[in-house]
């Protein structure tokens, strides 16, 4: 039995569930809505600051198992002269997820984003469990145009969106990435709540690579869709900004 019952496992999908785009809007996760597994608070302050909370169950008063923060200014070179940027430049790339913030004094362990690379390392389980192996995984976008794509896979889906895969590994299915896919979330590509779904695949959904991997593929799915938000709200002002200009 897996002992994170807040984090999706197995072949089965999970609906993400948006909440909007306002300071403290939440977002939720589950097989379905009433039925949440987990929920993010969304956060949307200038860089520097909180982007995001991820609970352990569908509200906050549940235990916190991450925080998302943007990188401070004093750790990104040049681009902490880009002071606003979600005025003119763009939104910030350089993430940290710090896991189980309330549970570390200092040496917290995290997952560092950097220039839109979501890349994370995790160990995985070799031989039936006896031994382990440090293994990179990779979150890449996928349009749903490529024979044996996962994304396409997922049902109730339109295909587009991220697949996740297994660095040090050989593709079964002829993909051009010639790796194995171990998970994928795709958008519904319908109006509502409901705008993606998130489907671990292969040695993933074979509980293979661990609850490390598990909780790590989750926590970068959800930055990956607020990264997108942030985006996409930064377009949109700037299309605004056009029309009134």
């Amino acid at each position: 039995m897996n002992s994170q019952p807040y984090i999706p496992s197995g072949s089965g999908h999970f609906n993400y569930y948006k909440g909007g785009w306002n300071v403290g809007q939440k977002t939720r996760v589950g097989q379905h809505k009433k039925e949440a597994i987990s929920m993010a608070r969304i956060h949307n302050h200038r860089p520097g600051r909180l982007r995001m909370e991820i609970y352990g169950g569908p509200t906050k008063k549940d235990k916190k198992i991450a925080a998302v923060e943007t990188v401070p200014f004093k750790k990104q070179g040049a681009m902490k002269w880009l002071r606003f940027l979600g005025v003119r430049t763009g939104i910030l790339s350089d993430i940290d997820i710090i896991l189980f913030p309330d549970d570390t004094k200092g040496g917290e362990e995290r997952i560092e984003i950097r220039g839109r690379q979501f890349l994370f390392t995790v160990p995985v389980g070799l031989d039936g469990g006896r031994s382990t192996r440090l293994e990179t995984f990779e979150w890449r976008w996928s349009h749903g145009g490529e024979v044996g794509h996962y994304t396409k896979r997922i049902p109730e889906t339109n295909g587009r969106g991220w697949k996740l895969l297994r660095l040090e590994s050989d593709g079964q299915d002829g993909s051009r990435d010639l790796k194995e896919c171990v998970g994928a979330f795709s958008q519904t590509g319908k109006i509502g709540s409901k705008s993606n779904r998130y489907q671990l695949f292969n040695s993933g959904a074979e509980g293979k690579l661990g609850e490390r991997f598990e909780l790590y593929a989750y926590l970068m799915f959800l930055v990956i869709l607020d990264q997108e938000a942030r985006e996409a709200a930064k377009r949109a002002a700037d299309r605004q900004h056009l029309r009134l200009g």
